[in-house]
């Protein structure tokens, strides 16, 4: 019987090409693999997140029983009209303790919880950190604080850190994510 080598050669190499496209195919397909290439663009490099901590500092922590702030928001405070904006939304007793502050060196960041139906409620900050041009301001959010008082007013928590001048961007705006158990709160724009 006469074989034929050069068939099964060819007919090997034709199985792996076929296997090949499909491996792709199937890559391209279903990208939820991690560590799996989907997809290759010549126009666009790849993106590579870095994270980058912030050192902060506690300022003050508080609520004050009337403000106009009713949503969680973050408040970047770079200079006095800046600081002297966001002491309305401080109590009385932290007005004169942010303006002690040397906004040549150091910047005020707010964090507040919005409008909260009584006392008990917090805002804590827990970590800074900067992604891809984003500040991420992460928080603990508590509703019954056994170091707050219970009274049955509305309340706007809020607390207030310095950062370092230096370490934040300086050109351009900044856009920020306040976020509590990867839920984001609210995002938007520093100045």
């Amino acid at each position: 019987m006469k074989r034929f080598p050069y068939l099964s050669a060819n007919l090997l190499k034709t199985s792996l090409y076929v296997i090949l496209i499909w491996t792709v195919a199937a890559c391209s397909i279903n990208p939820t693999h991690r560590g799996v290439l989907t997809s290759i663009s010549s126009t666009q490099p790849p993106t590579v997140s870095v994270e980058t901590e912030l050192p902060f500092e506690t300022l003050v922590q508080g609520y004050r029983l009337d403000a106009a702030q009713s949503t969680p928001t973050v408040i970047l405070a770079i200079d006095s009209a800046a600081r002297d904006a966001l002491s309305s939304k401080v109590s009385l007793e932290h007005q004169a303790i942010l303006n002690e502050v040397d906004l040549n060196k150091k910047i005020i960041l707010a964090a507040t919880w919005g409008v909260k139906p009584s006392g008990g409620f917090s805002i804590t900050i827990r970590k800074l950190s900067i992604i891809n041009s984003t500040l991420i301001v992460s928080v603990d959010l508590v509703e019954n604080d056994p170091n707050l008082p219970k009274i049955d007013a509305a309340t706007f928590p809020y607390h207030l850190v310095l950062v370092d001048r230096l370490a934040l961007p300086t050109q351009g705006n900044l856009h920020y994510q306040l976020i509590s158990n990867e839920v984001v709160l609210a995002e938007g724009e520093l100045p």
